[in-house]
């Protein structure tokens, strides 16, 4: 009765003001329980697909852990030695760059494991130098460089001045049979 007296206006009115308080209504007794569902099925989802790439990720890090420890683990280093040695006389020969020394490996022995630093020094241009830091930094595995040092030198045959890049690279072993 009262619906036919209000007009048009009115009804529009009042219709939209029934569906905004019945939309929370709506919202709360169905469709909140239904997103719920449906971000915890997403979740499992991602789960699923974590646990299926799982055992190939595992494979994978076995392998070059194992590359890895073929490497680095020998008692002598010597295999260490010879692939970092390899490296910087293969970049040396590509620029301009003097390998100048290799003392051979320090190793510091603490309970059970064993620190072995490098030392490299070589002669060259800064930009050479630099850039032979950054493909220490970015290609070789078995070690970090963890401190490099630059020191301008007099060389009195030639009466010249040469930069000298000393890197020291470092590696930590754990002794397994302690």
């Amino acid at each position: 009765m009262m619906w036919k007296k209000l007009t048009y206006k009115g009804r529009v009115i009042l219709l939209l003001i029934g569906i905004v308080i019945s939309l929370p209504v709506i919202y709360n007794l169905s469709l909140r329980k239904t997103f719920e569902l449906k971000a915890k099925c997403r979740e499992a989802e991602e789960k699923l697909e974590v646990i299926q790439t799982a055992p190939e990720e595992i494979v994978r890090i076995r392998k070059e852990l194992n590359r890895i420890d073929n490497l680095v683990g020998k008692k002598e280093g010597k295999d260490g030695q010879e692939v970092l040695i390899e490296q910087v006389s293969d970049f040396c020969q590509k620029r301009k760059i003097t390998f100048r020394e290799y003392p051979g490996i320090h190793e510091y022995q603490k309970e059970n494991y064993n620190l072995m630093t490098n030392v490299i020094k070589v002669k060259g241009a800064f930009k050479d130098l630099v850039e032979l830091l950054y493909d220490l930094e970015k290609n070789y595995k078995l070690g970090k460089v963890t401190s490099v040092k630059y020191q301008l030198q007099r060389n009195y045959k030639t009466k010249k001045k040469e930069l000298i890049g000393i890197y020291y690279i470092q590696n930590i072993r754990i002794d397994e049979n302690e």
